[in-house]
């Protein structure tokens, strides 16, 4: 299986690629090898789902250069590059499994995903039996598989099924924060920011109400000073503090100066410390994605994923990093504090408003 990543532009998109890729890699138990979705590699499959190719794909840079905002955990992703000569591999392209392998589109068709015993006992010593196969990409972390009905569906074994399960036992938003922070981590070109507070809040500090807020505007067109929903969503969040006595801290993320300013000056009456950062300034792909794309994004992901309580976010891929880093880090933090493994996850779940509206935890949603 290969597992394609890239960054920092899109990252939220790219990120779920390679993340997705993992996760199917261990359900179906092939080992993943990463390459990065440089130019070439973007055109052949971007050409396959519509004509963005040659605005996207040369703007994707290398690994060389993704490298200086996120580390890769090389002691243990093996590089495609490094390993189709030793297996073998002499095709141009990987094989294309069919893209009902891994999405349940009509839930009266039953469709399963490939058997997962592609290779044999003996190793890379047998190369004939050695095929690369990529899924059709998916950029939006992959929920399927955290139901069971889609996992009998999807899935042709039992035990295919069983590691799927336990994968998300914990739900979607902590299986993918811990694939992120155990392929990659933030480097200091990331970390090393002002942020315009004298401190960040302590993480695990019982006496601060901590929320994420992160605004993202699908047209270039939106100006970013209608706030009302993030406001609502706001309020509704300071019901849920645990103790009336508790400081409330809001970290900000948006595309557009406008709405962090608008934010600001509605969050300070209602006594709230707002944290934001100084970030590099990078156009995105599009004019959407406003004046802080690319690296930015990381430095804003990596200060505001700092929040534990509430979590206020768009239906897009970058909220899903948020939300993911922000869960897996919560239960991390409960782990090593109360030093034990017995935390579940509703103690791990970061409550949550998108677009306005309150989402159930992932233990009570129906499918």
């Amino acid at each position: 299986r290969i597992g394609y990543y890239a960054c920092p532009q899109q990252a939220g998109n790219r990120l779920h690629h390679f993340f997705n890729a993992l996760v199917w890699a261990i359900v179906t138990n092939r080992t993943l090898l990463w390459k990065y979705y440089g130019a070439q590699t973007c055109e052949r499959i971007e050409k396959r789902y519509g004509d963005n190719a040659d605005t996207l794909c040369p703007r994707l840079g290398n690994a060389s250069e993704c490298s200086k905002y996120l580390d890769r955990a090389d002691h243990w992703l093996p590089s495609f590059d490094d390993w189709k000569d030793r297996l073998g591999f002499t095709d141009t392209e990987p094989e294309l499994l069919n893209e009902w392998s891994v999405t349940v589109k009509n839930r009266q068709r039953s469709e399963v995903a490939p058997n997962e015993t592609f290779y044999t006992e003996h190793g890379v010593e047998a190369k004939t039996h050695v095929r690369f196969v990529e899924f059709p990409a998916q950029v939006a972390p992959s929920e399927e598989l955290g139901f069971e009905k889609d996992r009998e569906k999807l899935l042709r074994t039992n035990e295919a099924r069983s590691r799927a399960e336990l994968l998300y036992s914990m739900g979607p938003n902590f299986l993918f924060g811990m694939i992120f922070r155990e392929t990659f981590s933030f480097t200091a070109a990331v970390q090393q920011h002002k942020n315009k507070t004298a401190h960040l809040s302590a993480t695990n500090d019982q006496s601060v109400f901590s929320v994420a807020i992160h605004t993202r505007h699908k047209r270039r067109q939106n100006a970013g000073n209608h706030i009302e929903k993030e406001i609502k969503c706001l309020t509704e969040s300071l019901r849920n503090k645990k103790r009336p006595d508790q400081s409330c801290t809001v970290y900000i993320m948006a595309d557009r100066e406008i709405t962090i300013g608008a934010l600001t000056d509605q969050l300070i009456p209602m006594n709230c410390t707002v944290t934001t950062t100084e970030k590099q300034r990078q156009l995105g792909v599009t004019k959407e994605h406003g004046p802080w794309a690319g690296v930015g994004f990381f430095q804003d992901l990596w200060l505001v994923s700092q929040a534990r309580s509430f979590a206020i976010v768009s239906e897009s891929t970058s909220s899903k990093l948020l939300v993911e880093l922000m869960e897996y880090d919560k239960f991390q933090e409960a782990e090593n504090c109360n030093g034990t493994t017995a935390i579940n996850q509703e103690q791990s779940y970061i409550p949550m408003c998108v677009g306005g509206r309150i989402v159930q935890p992932w233990g009570q949603r129906s499918h």
